[in-house]
Formats: structure tokens, sequence, C-alpha cells
């Protein structure tokens, strides 16, 4: 494991818990969605990201996808930013800060590289996280898991 991602896990250790779901009272002026990892999960995170805006067109959509995905994503019309994702401590540190700016209430992270998923969402200010499962460690980091069921993966991310 790379010496950053070591750093990442022992500062998140240490983050406070995040809150539940249940206390978020208004529609998110702004969301950050995540899907940061290999082609094919990106593009199995389009029809959910079209659909987080158009439930919430007033709310900004921030995406973070790989570096390398961003030209497949010129003219996509359900993110109001894009921003590229890369591997790095001082990456991620600077991708944080230019998130923090954008103050997104929720993160989704639809499909994220653990540790460096929940340290961006925390980096950027999100309150609520939003991830289908987290090592038990860390679930404190998530504003919602769903109950383990012995169920298809597919089936898990669509309860």
């Amino acid at each position: 494991m790379a010496f950053y991602k070591k750093l990442l896990k022992l500062w998140l250790k240490s983050a406070p818990q995040a809150p539940a779901l249940n206390e978020l009272k208004s529609p998110p002026a702004c969301f950050l969605a995540i899907s940061n990892t290999a082609l094919g999960d990106l593009l199995m995170s389009t029809p959910a990201i079209k659909s987080l805006k158009l439930s919430f067109p007033k709310s900004k959509v921030i995406l973070v996808v790989h570096k390398n995905w961003l030209p497949l994503l010129k003219n996509f019309p359900y993110a109001d930013e894009i921003y590229p994702y890369q591997k790095g401590l001082f990456s991620i540190l600077k991708l944080g800060k230019r998130l923090k700016k954008e103050r997104p209430e929720v993160a989704l992270i639809f499909h994220g590289n653990f540790p460096e998923d929940l340290a961006i969402c925390r980096l950027g200010g999100a309150k609520f996280v939003l991830k289908i499962k987290a090592t038990p460690e860390y679930e404190r980091l998530l504003s919602y898991y769903p109950e383990e069921k012995s169920l298809h993966a597919i089936e898990k991310r669509l309860s």
C-alpha cells in the first residue's frame, strides 16, 4: 500500500462521525458525486447522476472522475462542474481544497477508491456521505449504510 494511503487512513480514523442522513432537512444546494475508478464503473454511474440532477434541478452537481475520462464527459449535461481525480497525496489535497470552495453538502460515492474517496469527501467539506459499504472501522464516516443482506451487488446498489 502506498505511503499516502496509510496517511489518509490514519487521518480518517480520527475524523468525526458523519451526521445521519435523516438530519438533512432540505434539499442540498450542492451535491458531490464521485465515480473515479474504471470506465465501466463511470458508465454504470451515469444514469444515477442523471437521475440526481433531474430530481434536484436547482442543486449544483459536481462530479469527480478519473482524469482519463474527462474527454468523454465534455458535453455531459447532468453535471454542473467536473473535476479530475488523480492518485497521490498532493493531488487529493489540491482537489479537496478546490471542492471546499464549492461547498458540497452531500457526497455520493458511486464508485470510489478507498481511502481516497472518503478523504476527498471530508477534505471537500461534505457533511453527509453516502456509499454502498465501508469497512466497519470507517462506517461512522458514512451518513447511511444499508443493512447486510444476502443480495447481489446490483441489488444492493439499487436498494
